[in-house]
């Protein structure tokens, strides 16, 4: 679970490297979508809208629909510029806000709730090449992220 005690610095990380920042749908506080379902290509949303996990449409062996794809919603990350607060976020579900004036990552659970947000990571501006990364400096957005269902 975050708590905001432990901010990481990730240095050089950009979309040209093909970096992707990494999270585990119960190290943010969500339960984890069930491994398969009944129903073939049935979504599920996490965090309120954070994420979709899809299952295939075809069954595996014992009749039940697999994990096909789990992906960040189109607004599951807000870029700013100056200071995060709790209520910096503007979805109503769990939101990642990053402040691209300085690089850091924040992590809100409840969205734009009184809440407050946890800041998670820094992305080290003066390591990334903000130009040609198209990372720090300018947005970072949801297909930088990739979830695991655990």
């Amino acid at each position: 679970m975050l708590d905001g005690s432990n901010v990481d610095s990730i240095l050089g990380f950009g979309d040209t490297n093909g970096d992707k920042l990494f999270a585990r749908f119960s190290d943010l506080g969500f339960a984890p979508a069930a491994a398969t379902s009944i129903t073939a290509g049935a979504t599920v949303s996490i965090g309120g809208g954070l994420a979709t996990v899809t299952y295939a449409s075809t069954a595996n062996t014992a009749g039940r629909f697999e994990i096909a794809s789990i992906a960040a919603n189109g607004d599951a990350v807000l870029v700013v510029s100056g200071s995060v607060t709790g209520t910096t976020a503007t979805a109503a579900h769990a939101q990642f806000v990053f402040d691209q004036s300085d690089g850091a990552l924040w992590f809100d659970a409840d969205g734009s709730d009184a809440g407050d947000a946890v800041k998670i990571a820094v992305l080290d501006p003066a390591s990334t090449t903000a130009t040609a990364d198209g990372i720090v400096g300018t947005a970072l957005t949801s297909s930088d992220f990739m979830f695991e269902n655990g």
